[in-house]
């Protein structure tokens, strides 16, 4: 099965997340940038890390805060302290959304 991870170091994903994120932080007001990073189940822990660190930095340089839910803290990397920092998203008991720094 093949998942998202055999994209990752593709020559044109790169180019491709940086256009649509560095068009997402221009087109918003606020200050942050979610980039996903839930139900991820056929990455191996190393690939998907270098995913999140790829989406932090690219979203950081795009002058937002990358904010990721919370099973991106759980790849190789996890959630690297970048300025500026990441928020990771999570769903309560209740479905509702918070932020956790």
């Amino acid at each position: 099965m093949r998942g998202i991870c055999d994209l990752v170091d593709l020559p044109a994903t790169e180019p491709f997340l940086r256009d649509v994120f560095t068009d997402v932080a221009r087109m918003t007001l606020g200050p942050w940038v979610h980039f996903g990073g839930d139900e991820v189940l056929v990455m191996q822990p190393e690939e998907f890390g270098r995913f999140v660190v790829l989406c932090q930095e690219i979203i950081a340089g795009a002058g937002k805060t990358p904010v990721a839910w919370q099973e991106a803290g759980r790849s190789a990397h996890g959630l690297d302290p970048l300025p500026p920092r990441p928020l990771r998203a999570g769903f309560g008991m209740v479905g509702r959304c918070c932020l956790l720094g």
